[in-house]
């Protein structure tokens, strides 16, 4: 799994979310731009400032990712990251919405929304494992 992003407040903690639940993950930094977006564990500097350039981000990471991988961002705007996504990207596409930020000590009673971009099936693993972080009573849930 890579996190663009990863080491800022919000990407730390769904590595750090990730890596407990068995998952191998790798961060991609705004310092990484010129290197293959495979380089970094987690724990490595400061992270891509993503809720102001998500667009670009997705344009230039994009051509990296396998076509059958699954492309999903965590941020708050979801019309344009999703266009953007499915446009840039010819496999899964997946917006997700959460609502809380990066202080939040569980995923207990907490909402993710999710937005679908293109083939849900390949993200439903995605929504599943979100819900299990929840699991007393979190909920995911479609937008629009």
């Amino acid at each position: 799994m890579l996190i663009v992003g990863g080491a800022g407040q919000m990407g730390a903690m769904f590595a750090d979310l990730f890596e407990k639940s068995g998952y191998g993950v790798r961060i991609l930094t705004e310092s990484d731009r010129n290197r293959p977006p495979t380089v970094r564990r987690h724990r490595s500097g400061p992270g891509v400032r993503a809720h102001r350039h998500t667009v670009a981000v997705i344009k230039k990471i994009a051509p990296f990712l396998p076509a059958h991988g699954l492309l999903a961002d965590l941020t708050s705007i979801k019309k344009a990251p999703v266009a953007t996504m499915c446009k840039s990207h010819g496999g899964p596409v997946l917006g997700l919405h959460p609502l809380f930020g990066p202080t939040t000590s569980s995923l207990d009673k907490q909402i993710i929304v999710y937005t679908p971009g293109r083939d849900m099936t390949a993200g439903h693993w995605l929504v599943e494992q979100m819900g299990l972080w929840g699991h007393s009573g979190s909920g995911i849930g479609r937008g629009t």
